[in-house]
């Protein structure tokens, strides 16, 4: 079976869960699965969940109609965790929220780096040299220049995958280690408070309490933004910061890659 395939299937398996639909009724069926587009099980969701609950599928939902459109599995994929992004939004699961939504913004930076790094080779050596010179751990920095040197791109650590992408799409711009007050340095504090949230999400220990879990972060800033993000929950802040990272990285993917 298709992987993509599958994704949605377990996004409409847990979808019947919640709304107590059949097992035997047609959502469950492979083959229509295989025959519906993304859009029309959007729309299949948007009328369960009209019935019950208020809020607003629209609220939450990522049209990728307008990006990746020559890479269909990765869109495809995409649009799943997406799909099941949304259903945590119904369940009022926050965490499984920040889980399925860093899952579609860690393969946006995978593609991200590795087609710059590819295609264009200037641009991301001048923003890997920001990252680097911004790495305040000695380890931490020769394990990050090891990486680029012997091309090992994808095993780049998260959050400097992450800083590498921000300063890719941001021409080169330093300004995500400016001034807390900074737009750039905002975005990339909101989304490093949601990398360590789907850590923690994705590695649940017994017997701990996620206001435990988020104590245990290192850095004493990325503690406080995501103790800060967990206790607001503010869904909305995330699904609009997930939007806006990837329109501004579908600005920054090479021509060669749009193929």
């Amino acid at each position: 079976m298709d992987e993509n395939v599958e994704l949605i299937l377990e996004a409409l398996k847990e979808l019947k869960k919640q709304l107590k639909i059949s097992n035997n009724c047609k959502y469950n069926s492979l083959e229509f699965v295989k025959a519906k587009t993304i859009k029309e099980i959007e729309n299949l969701l948007r009328i369960f969940y009209s019935e019950e609950s208020s809020l607003n599928f629209e609220d939450y939902h990522i049209n990728y109609d307008l990006y990746f459109n020559d890479h269909q599995l990765f869109k495809t994929q995409l649009e799943a965790d997406n799909l099941r992004m949304i259903i945590a939004r119904y369940k009022n699961d926050f965490m499984d929220f920040c889980k399925f939504a860093w899952l579609q913004i860690e393969p946006i930076i995978n593609f991200l780096i590795g087609t710059n790094y590819q295609y264009n080779n200037n641009l991301f050596e001048n923003a890997s040299n920001i990252v680097q010179q911004n790495i305040k751990s000695d380890y931490a920095k020769e394990n990050f220049i090891n990486k680029i040197n012997q091309g090992d791109i994808q095993k780049i650590w998260g959050l400097q995958k992450l800083e590498l992408c921000l300063v890719i799409i941001s021409n080169n711009s330093s300004k995500i280690y400016q001034n807390i007050k900074n737009e750039e340095r905002k975005k990339y504090l909101l989304l490093s408070s949601l990398y360590e949230l789907r850590n923690i999400a994705s590695h649940r220990e017994k017997g701990m309490i996620i206001v435990d879990r988020i104590k245990e972060i290192k850095y004493y800033l990325f503690k406080n933004k995501a103790s800060e993000l967990y206790l607001k929950q503010d869904y909305q802040l995330i699904k609009k910061a997930i939007h806006w990272f990837i329109c501004r990285c579908n600005q920054w993917i090479p021509k060669q890659a749009r193929k």
